[in-house]
């Protein structure tokens, strides 16, 4: 998996971010951030807590 630069991600809005995941066959992933309108400096600044609701929400 090639990763963008933390700096590139955080510049991406929710479309960018949805296709990131999509084309690293995290599918599920793609629906939530484009369902929660979550953009690249949302998703870069996501705490410990955050990521683990976030697996839930998706299932």
């Amino acid at each position: 998996m090639n990763l963008p630069s933390r700096q590139e991600c955080e510049g991406w809005d929710q479309t960018q971010v949805a296709i990131f995941m999509s084309k690293n066959k995290m599918q599920e992933c793609a629906a939530t951030v484009t369902r929660l309108k979550m953009n690249g400096h949302r998703l870069m600044n996501l705490t410990e807590s955050d990521i683990s609701k976030f697996s839930l929400i998706h299932q």
